[in-house]
Order: C-alpha cells, then structure tokens, then sequence
C-alpha cells in the first residue's frame, strides 16, 4: 500500500521555509527566535517550525494591528468631536 504524499500535510519547516511563508528573511526569523518571539525547535542541528505555530503567529500579529487600528480610528474620531 503506498502512502499518497500530498495527503500528508507538511507539518514541519525550515527556516528558509518558515521565513518565507511569515513574509520575512531568515535572518530576521533567527533573531525573533533568539528573542524568544517565534517558537522553533532543534532537531539535530537544525531549526525547525511547526506549521502549526506559524500560524497562530500570523493570527496574533493580525488581531494585534487591528485592535491598534481600531484604538487609533477611535482616537481621531474623539479629537474630531471636541
């Protein structure tokens, strides 16, 4: 019985990878996880990212901009009435 591949969703990245898919260079990625910003795991000598975790990233920078967004627009909005 042969395993089909494309079923089997990639669960693991690189840093290159990674890097790509959070719209940053590796290098970048690198120091985010120094700072403890990005959560990665050692697998041999390499880095690795879970798919997984990337995304909440994502999630989370997003809802961050918007609540900013949000505080901003109210903000203005406050000036504008006084």
């Amino acid at each position: 019985m042969a395993i089909d591949h494309k079923a089997v969703p990639i669960e693991w990245l690189s840093t290159n990878e990674a890097a790509k898919y959070l719209l940053i260079s590796a290098n970048a990625l690198r120091i985010q996880v120094f700072r403890g910003q990005i959560k990665s795991y050692k697998l041999g000598r390499r880095l690795r990212f879970r798919l997984e975790d990337l995304r909440r990233e994502v999630t989370a920078s997003y809802s961050n901009v918007n609540k900013q967004e949000m505080e901003k627009q109210k903000f203005y909005t406050s000036i504008r009435k006084k």
